[in-house]
């Protein structure tokens, strides 16, 4: 007797869980879509931004006692008093054109002669121009006024002329000091003795002028201790203002040597400029801070 067999059941299917679907995933259209109105929002605040930064002016680079610097450090003030009564002031960069602007009869203004190599300091010690140095290091004075040497600091405060120079009696009190200095100059003007700040012996105190005039080869070499007295900020105090204006009051011409920023400071070789010196700084801020914006939102977006 046979039997018939029944066909085992089929296996059933799983049902489908309520992830996505094969194909749902977002598509390019659906991403754009979503994030569109981020990156329009982040292009319009980095163009903006752009046109702020590019906008703005940088500051003038100015130096100490720079004639056109109207700043506390500057000489604007004496400057347009100068100028006033008649003389001509020239600014010079540098010392090229500062050699090219001051011949005999005019007065050479250098107020940071530290800055100026010594192949330039040699060629300003060949000019016959009149000199006027402000606190010069001893390499300066040693290629500019080597009938001078530096005793020592001394410190800025109001110092009567005890001289007689007629321009430094005339003004009186003035601020100065900075400087005490040596002079082996015959009949040179010593004026403003300040102490020198550097020992000399047990309990001694030695005044040094601080202020020194001489005359050498047809011209004047006039050096101070300090230029405190020239800026805009003290110009106005006690004879400081009268005192500059007596001892450039030998020249109808003065050109005023502002020294440019040390070599390692300077543009690149052949007067060329990188890219990226063209850009102001404020867009690299600008950069920076639209990457912290744009990592946010998208942070914010995944979430």
């Amino acid at each position: 007797m046979t039997t018939a067999t029944r066909p085992a059941p089929a296996a059933s299917r799983p049902t489908p869980g309520p992830g996505p679907a094969p194909g749902s995933g977002p598509t390019p259209a659906g991403a754009w879509r979503r994030w569109r109105g981020t990156v329009a929002l982040v292009a319009l605040v980095f163009l903006g931004g752009l046109v702020v930064a590019l906008l703005q002016v940088r500051p003038p680079v100015t130096g100490v006692l720079d004639p056109d610097d109207t700043g506390p450090a500057g000489a604007h003030a004496l400057v347009a008093l100068l100028t006033g009564r008649g003389q001509t002031v020239l600014r010079a960069g540098s010392v090229p054109a500062a050699t090219a602007a001051a011949g005999r009869g005019t007065t050479l203004v250098v107020t940071s002669p530290d800055l100026l190599e010594t192949g330039e300091l040699a060629t300003l010690a060949r000019l016959r121009a009149n000199l006027l140095i402000v606190a010069p290091g001893r390499a300066a004075l040693a290629a500019l006024a080597p009938a001078v040497t530096v005793a020592g600091p001394a410190a800025v405060t109001s110092l009567p002329p005890r001289c007689g120079l007629p321009g430094a009696r005339l003004a009186g009190p003035v601020d100065l000091g900075g400087l005490a200095l040596r002079t082996t100059a015959p009949r040179a003007w010593r004026c403003y003795p300040a102490r020198s700040l550097a020992r000399t012996g047990p309990g001694a105190v030695a005044t040094f002028p601080s202020l020194v005039r001489y005359a050498t080869g047809g011209r004047l070499i006039t050096v101070m201790g300090s230029g405190s007295g020239l800026t805009n900020q003290y110009l106005g105090d006690d004879g400081n203002a009268a005192l500059a204006m007596n001892l450039l009051g030998t020249s109808s011409h003065i050109v005023w040597l502002v020294p440019g920023p040390p070599t390692g400071l300077a543009t690149p070789a052949h007067g060329r400029r990188s890219v990226a010196s063209l850009i102001p700084e404020p867009v690299y801020d600008l950069a920076i801070q639209l990457g912290v914006v744009v990592l946010l939102t998208a942070l914010w977006r995944m979430r």
